[in-house]
């Protein structure tokens, strides 16, 4: 009688945990590291793009941005155009630490070493950036 019980609860909790979401149609970015796991690039490299292009790209909050960041980064190295890629996962960093900066530093402490290194690798990008290009100083003679 116990299992009869937990099956229909079960299935009730799974499905009130996948609308948990406020019935938001954009994908979440743990879709898109899962088939990224599953070797499934092309799949992760259209679920990141969606949701870079969607109207609430703002609000994913520190956390799901920097995942983001660090799909990119990923998908640079293994799949699609590479400087696309970097330049996502660039301004998905960028956008974390606009809406919080503490909390997306801390999330880079808080990745494995590997992560890191992605990590820093895009704030680097972005602070290159943000640095204006001087004019060479010599005069070069045709």
């Amino acid at each position: 009688m116990k299992k009869i019980f937990l099956i229909p609860a079960t299935l009730l909790l799974l499905s009130g945990a996948c609308t948990a979401g406020g019935g938001s149609s954009m994908p979440d970015v743990e879709t898109a590291e899962l088939a990224y796991d599953n070797g499934r690039y092309s799949t992760a490299q259209t679920i990141c793009d969606s949701i870079v292009n969607s109207v609430g790209f703002d609000s994913l909050g520190v956390d799901r941005l920097c995942r983001l960041a660090l799909l990119y980064s990923r998908l640079a190295e293994h799949h699609g155009d590479e400087e696309a890629n970097t330049a996502q996962a660039a301004h998905c960093f960028e956008t974390a630490l606009s809406v919080n900066a503490d909390s997306t530093l801390m999330f880079m402490a808080g990745a494995p070493v590997e992560e890191q290194a992605r990590l820093a690798l895009i704030s680097a990008i972005n602070e290159g950036r943000k640095v204006p290009i001087r004019p060479d100083t010599l005069d070069y003679e045709p």
